[in-house]
């Protein structure tokens, strides 16, 4: 997977959202058990969001992020992260639970 980022954008989120930084989000993305859904909030014709729960090694993060496609390449572009909080936390506790049964 690629991915990609505005710098100063990443120097805000890591100011604002619990010091972390988007090249170590980006190992959520190799977590089996991440769940991932449709930001419809965030969304526009031009850009479509999406949000993923998951284990970046012993942290679980929450990452929004949109797809660009590049020729025939896809790019995952960061916009931001942060700790994974309150009914992230329990929607990702639950889908793990339900993998292991």
């Amino acid at each position: 997977m690629n991915f990609e980022w505005d710098t100063d954008k990443e120097k805000a989120n890591v100011k604002n959202h619990d010091g972390i930084l988007f090249d170590f989000a980006s190992k959520l993305f190799n977590d089996v058990w991440a769940i991932d859904e449709f930001d419809k909030l965030h969304s526009t014709d031009a850009e479509q969001r999406f949000t993923i729960i998951g284990l970046a090694e012993d942290k679980l993060l929450r990452v929004t992020f949109t797809v660009i496609k590049e020729k025939d390449e896809e790019i995952i572009r960061i916009i931001s992260a942060r700790k994974a909080i309150g009914k992230d936390k329990i929607s990702y506790e639950q889908a793990r639970k339900e993998f292991d049964l």
